[in-house]
């Protein structure tokens, strides 16, 4: 939780379009980095050097609660967990990274990082368009 009792925001990066599609068409993500994943946490996706959606999350389901498949995509990918979003968004266009006010950051540490409610919203207000996945 943040100072003012706001769940944390992060930055996840989705690294293939198999990824892409899985979180665009069932809602869910597997993740390999371990963050307090609460309900109601923003999330937003980058791919490549753009972001290209944001998220919030419903719940998260750890190792012990998935079904035996689902553990077996975990152990193979080396996940721990797998995210179930409530809320998601598609950017159109994608916003280049170059554009917003994490551009000095490098690339490669974003995956992971937590950021200010404040620069999420600020993001989301530079996209030009957006599909709402409910």
């Amino acid at each position: 939780m943040t100072a003012d009792n706001e769940p944390a925001n992060y930055i996840l990066r989705i690294q293939t379009e198999d990824l892409e599609r899985q979180l665009y068409s069932q809602r869910i993500l597997y993740v390999s980095i371990k963050r307090k994943w609460l309900r109601n946490t923003n999330l937003l996706f980058i791919r490549k050097t753009a972001f290209i959606g944001s998220g919030i999350i419903d719940r998260f389901i750890s190792m012990s609660g998935l079904t035996e498949a689902e553990k077996m995509i975990c152990l193979e990918n080396n996940y721990y967990g797998k995210i179930e979003l409530a809320k998601l968004m598609r950017f159109y266009p994608t916003l280049p990274i170059e554009h917003t006010p994490i551009r000095r950051q490098n690339l490669l540490t974003l995956h992971g990082t937590s950021m200010a409610r404040s620069d999420v919203l600020h993001i989301e207000r530079l996209v030009r368009s957006r599909l709402i996945i409910l």
